[in-house]
């Protein structure tokens, strides 16, 4: 369980710093050029973010917002994964 839960913050880490660097980019902040994070987003957030690729578009807002959802389904699948591991290995 132990190893669960850091990957866990490692990978929720990951993703609250793709997010802010969205912002940061988005704002022109510490000469972040725009675009590169989104993509690290993206990667995090697979394959949900392919699902929302394929629906309309909501906006640069609800890209971010579906992608922190993703992000966040994607923590509670490897958090409930590894919770599973643990029980069977007990």
């Amino acid at each position: 369980m132990r190893v669960t839960r850091a990957v866990c913050v490692a990978y929720a880490a990951t993703c609250l710093a793709a997010l802010m660097l969205i912002g940061a980019g988005a704002l022109g902040w510490f000469g972040l050029s725009r675009g590169w994070a989104a993509t690290v987003a993206d990667l995090l957030s697979m394959p949900w973010s392919l699902l929302v690729a394929q629906m309309s578009d909501p906006g640069a807002v609800g890209r971010v917002v579906l992608g922190a959802a993703a992000m966040t389904l994607n923590l509670a699948i490897i958090f409930s994964v590894g919770r599973w591991l643990a029980d069977r290995r007990a």
